[in-house]
């Protein structure tokens, strides 16, 4: 297979990690097969993760009756987040010429969205239904 690439593929390398994924890419046994497939499959199935955690969060931060609306609005403000901010960085980085700023923009956000959560009252602080919290036992 390498006598059908072209010479230049091998001939400069602009960073030694370059080299170990163009050969794991053109099928040499650089990184061993088994062991990438599952890390990528632990990676992914942890990057899901937070989708489900999100969901429950939504459903349980409104009222009971009103689950549904509260989780297609949270869905809808996060992936509009997600599909509008992606260019949004890469634009930051074309014009910076760095992604420095690009990753305080993101910065920003998050901390944005963190002072936003400080502010979600967590049912269980408010008692069921909404009402005035369970007292303590002994137990708890």
């Amino acid at each position: 297979m390498a006598s059908k690439l072209p010479g230049a593929i091998f001939r400069r390398r602009a960073h030694p990690g370059f080299e170990i994924r163009d050969r794991a890419a053109l099928g040499h046994r650089a990184i061993p097969v088994l062991p990438l497939g599952v890390l990528v499959f632990v990676l992914g199935l942890s990057a899901m993760g937070w989708n489900t955690v999100y969901i429950a969060l939504c459903a349980e931060a409104g009222p009971v009756d009103r689950a549904a609306t509260v989780v297609g609005l949270g869905t809808t403000v996060t992936f509009t987040g997600m599909v509008t901010v992606t260019p949004v960085f890469g634009l930051i980085a074309d014009r910076s010429g760095g992604f420095v700023l690009s990753w305080i923009f993101l910065a920003a956000l998050t901390l944005v969205g963190v002072l936003i959560s400080l502010g979600v009252n967590d049912r269980a602080s408010r008692g069921p239904r909404g009402g005035n919290p369970t007292p303590a036992t002994a137990a708890d």
